[in-house]
């Protein structure tokens, strides 16, 4: 019998013979996983800009039914902020018929003090049968998850709920939000931009895209679109994590975002000034995603869109306007 200083493995390798393989092995699955999370990703952007369809579609279905876009905030007073005993409804919340969530929307206006069963009548605190505080969609329906609003690559679902800014009504998150356009008023980094039609730089409440946390103030139609529906843009991706007025289908000043800030700005949780913290919305009511280098948006025509990070913000903001006449081609990537 043969004696040697090295012993076998059952299989009869030697430890060192076993440790090669094991070595080789791990560098296999190194060199494939970059591979495999670029496969995963592209998944995701694919079915992010699937749920931006679904989005655009709805918008052209109610356009086609009631001749104007969906409007955000309370008809009655032309507001969009802040008074949960208004009905200050997103445009999101006014679509749900056409994202055949006829239940959800009739549960809602159900709550019409009036009887009539119109969601202008009814206040989002009605809305949630006195249960604002809930998280459970059974007591408030506010607080009800839509799956088609999360993109895959972003932790929004794992958030699902919280209070609104300004009340303390529980609503579900989402990642996606209106396009307000290029005016702002209130960015200590630079970003202020004064529409020079409006000549008014808030954006907030007079913005110059096509949704905005007011406008209901405006009878827009996809015919006001003058800058060209292939060449605006009408819904991108944002970050529930990384912006407190970030985002619901719910509430009127949740629910759309400014390009007059790049996109992508103020990635981390906590940078230093002026993105110091997610509550520091003056540099955060903007577009970002997880997407690696930049963001997705849906155009007015429905085609979708991959913009990054790097773009130039002149280009950026007139692709976000509706009527500024910039002729600008979005970029093709």
């Amino acid at each position: 019998m043969r004696r040697g200083s090295q012993r076998k493995s059952a299989a009869g390798f030697t430890l060192i013979e076993l440790l090669v393989v094991i070595a080789i092995i791990g560098l296999l699955l190194a060199l494939l996983l970059p591979a495999i999370q670029r496969v995963r990703e592209a998944s995701n952007r694919m079915r992010c800009g699937n749920n931006l369809k679904h989005l655009s579609v709805a918008v052209h279905n109610y356009v086609n039914d009631w001749k104007i876009l969906p409007r955000t905030g309370n008809v009655n007073n032309n507001s969009g902020c802040c008074d949960a005993n208004q009905p200050q409804w997103c445009f999101f919340a006014r679509l749900l018929p056409y994202f055949e969530r006829s239940d959800l929307f009739d549960r809602i206006r159900s709550a019409d003090p009036s009887g009539m069963g119109n969601i202008d009548n009814t206040t989002i605190n009605q809305a949630t049968f006195g249960n604002p505080g809930s998280t459970n969609p059974a007591l408030n329906p506010l607080a009800t998850q839509l799956d088609f609003m999360f993109c895959p690559s972003d932790r929004a679902r794992a958030i699902g709920v919280r209070g609104a800014v300004n009340f303390s009504v529980q609503v579900a998150m989402i990642n996606y939000g209106g396009v307000e356009g290029s005016n702002w008023c209130w960015s200590s980094a630079g970003y202020n931009f004064t529409d020079p039609n409006k000549n008014d730089c808030n954006g907030l409440d007079n913005g110059n895209g096509m949704f905005y946390r007011a406008d209901v103030r405006e009878r827009i139609t996809l015919t006001d679109v003058t800058d060209g529906t292939a060449y605006t843009f009408m819904i991108g991706e944002r970050s529930p994590e990384l912006d407190q007025h970030c985002c619901t289908w719910v509430y009127s000043n949740m629910c759309t975002a400014t390009c007059a800030i790049p996109p992508n700005a103020c990635m981390l949780p906590n940078m230093a000034a002026p993105c110091s913290g997610i509550g520091q919305w003056q540099e955060r009511y903007s577009f970002r995603s997880r997407h690696p280098g930049g963001t997705q948006f849906v155009m007015a025509d429905s085609s979708i869109r991959f913009i990054r990070e790097t773009i130039d913000l002149a280009t950026y903001r007139a692709l976000s306007t509706i009527r500024l006449g910039e002729n600008v081609m979005p970029p093709n990537y």
